[in-house]
């Protein structure tokens, strides 16, 4: 059985227990219903409901004239209205069931008959007070529908927050993604790591990305303990195809310009290479350090290349030592007064300011410079025009190109530290700082003699043959040719001092020539007197050496 009574109004309880109706109780302290649904105000009527606690005479106020309700407030401004005085948890909402499911949970529901395209759905505002006792809305969130089409629903959900006075649209999610400050104002945006407070910093103001560092110096600027920068290819099959990356395209992110490649494994390279006939550039703070243009000639502190395809120019500037250094660790030859003890060659200026080129080259041995040069066809031309396997050519300033070199210019010039020894002139003469003197312990026709019996070779043999004192071993010991490493003497000739001794031989072949004529002389002028034996001379033009 179900009743319902209607209470209009009630001045008095009639006893101490108060009034039972059918399972309704109305006494001190409350209202209750054992059965069916308790109504007050059914005929609708302009009645307010107040629910008194020990502390708020309205606890709960149902505001019957303006269908709002009230906690701890009679002055309501939305349909629901809380007020509490009491720093804290203003609203809890608990849900206590043990099942997996959500909870609790809380939902702004816009039950719309005719939803449509950009539709406000729920918006949350954080409301407070400036200084001047006016309401400001400091920050909110708004969901609002983008699409409401069945099957391709969009939303947007944007949060704001009160900058100098304006509100912001700081954060939004939507159809294209995560923004951050759409408004394109003035905001930085950070993220703090357990160690950095400038993980990842954006520089708002000036259009800036920072990593490690909140005053970014550049577009992207990163700081941080080296390794700073890793770059893997992950989407690579095997170990063999891996490839890292980088490109740089132009303005219009249409054309390909330059871009840097490593690889692993068989691809194992690192390549920095430009596009579009452009040059790469490796900079110092002052100048140019490296550049490789696009035709494949490489700069070394010179943006003017002059050389062909595959070409490196280098730029010293008013620097006047080494310019390239040859080193390795095999090498410490001690000398250091020029070189580093590891530089076992070096290219540098012969002059410093006139230029030129000097070549050096430092050994811990014998050998220290050699050439080594192989040609597959030969030549006999001797002439002025003749070539060969090895050439040495040496020209003159003619104008603003070369031309030959004036007469006795020296060409080729061999020192002896810093004592010129040989020189070798445009006239095809060659000069050789050495003794003048004969080798006076010697005949030295003998010596000449012996050095054409001693390697047999075209030598007619002659009476005078026989009384050669001289072999080979008389040669070496004079200095005339070489000996092999055990002493034994070879046929390596030396040059200069043949010339010595076949200067040797003239003279003293010479002296000879004037002791006979002397005595012939002599002779003479006891066979036909002092006086013929003149006449003699004169008509054979010979003169006595006094």
């Amino acid at each position: 059985m179900t009743s319902t009574i209607k209470v209009d109004t009630i001045s008095e309880n009639t006893s101490a227990n108060g009034v039972s109706i059918d399972g309704l109780t109305i006494k001190d302290g409350g209202i209750s219903a054992t059965t069916g649904a308790i109504v007050f105000n059914e005929a609708s009527a302009d009645l307010d409901f107040r629910v008194e606690s020990n502390g708020n005479a309205n606890m709960l106020f149902v505001d019957g004239g303006n269908d709002k309700v009230g906690i701890g407030t009679s002055s309501l401004t939305g349909t629901l209205h809380v007020l509490s005085s009491n720093a804290g948890t203003t609203m809890y909402i608990e849900d206590s069931h043990a099942g997996d499911g959500d909870g609790p949970e809380l939902y702004l529901y816009r039950n719309s008959a005719s939803p449509a395209d950009n539709d406000s759905i729920g918006i949350v505002k954080f409301l407070g007070r400036n200084d001047n006792s006016q309401d400001v809305i400091y920050g909110q969130m708004q969901s609002i529908i983008l699409d409401a089409s069945d099957g391709t629903e969009d939303a947007k959900t944007v949060f704001n927050n009160m900058v100098g006075g304006s509100s912001l649209n700081m954060l939004q999610f939507d159809n294209t993604g995560v923004i951050i400050n759409e408004s394109s104002n003035d905001l930085d945006f950070r993220v703090e790591s357990n160690g950095n407070a400038n993980m990842f910093v954006v520089d708002g103001g000036n259009d800036r990305v920072a990593i490690g560092t909140a005053s970014p110096q550049t577009t992207l600027h990163v700081e941080g303990t080296a390794p700073i920068i890793r770059i893997s290819d992950s989407n690579s099959t095997s170990e063999d195809d891996a490839v890292s990356k980088i490109e740089f395209y132009d303005r219009n992110n249409t054309d390909l310009n330059a871009e840097i490649v490593s690889g692993t494994g068989s691809l194992a390279d690192f390549i920095i290479s430009a596009h579009n006939n452009r040059a790469v550039l490796l900079k110092t703070n002052t100048a140019e350090g490296l550049r490789v243009t696009g035709s494949g000639q490489i700069g070394l502190n010179e943006d003017s290349v002059d050389v062909t395809q595959g070409g490196i120019t280098m730029q010293q500037g008013g620097n006047d030592l080494n310019i390239m250094t040859f080193k390795s660790s095999d090498v410490a030859h001690g000398m250091t007064g020029n070189f580093e003890t590891d530089t076992f060659a070096a290219f540098r200026k012969q002059s410093a300011t006139l230029g030129g080129l000097a070549i050096s080259s430092q050994s811990e041995g014998t050998e220290s410079l050699k050439f080594n040069v192989s040609h597959s066809n030969g030549t006999t031309t001797k002439s002025s025009s003749g070539v060969g396997a090895v050439i040495v050519g040496v020209s003159e300033k003619s104008g603003t190109g070369v031309g030959g070199n004036g007469t006795n210019d020296n060409l080729l010039v061999i020192t002896d530290y810093t004592s010129t020894r040989f020189i070798f002139d445009a006239d095809g003469d060659f000069h050789a700082d050495s003794s003048s003197t004969t080798f006076d312990t010697y005949e030295d026709a003998q010596l000449v003699r012996a050095y054409d019996l001693s390697h047999g070779k075209g030598v007619i043999n002659s009476q005078f043959d026989k009384y050669i004192q001289y072999q080979h071993e008389d040669l070496a010991d004079a200095g005339l040719v070489g000996r092999e490493d055990d002493g034994t003497p070879n046929h390596f000739i030396n040059v200069t001092g043949f010339q010595r001794l076949h200067n040797g031989a003239i003279w003293q072949q010479y002296e000879k020539h004037q002791r006979l004529a002397k005595a012939v002389y002599e002779l003479a002028k006891v066979a036909v007197g002092e006086d013929k034996a003149n006449e003699i001379l004169e008509q054979n033009e010979i003169k006595l050496l006094n």
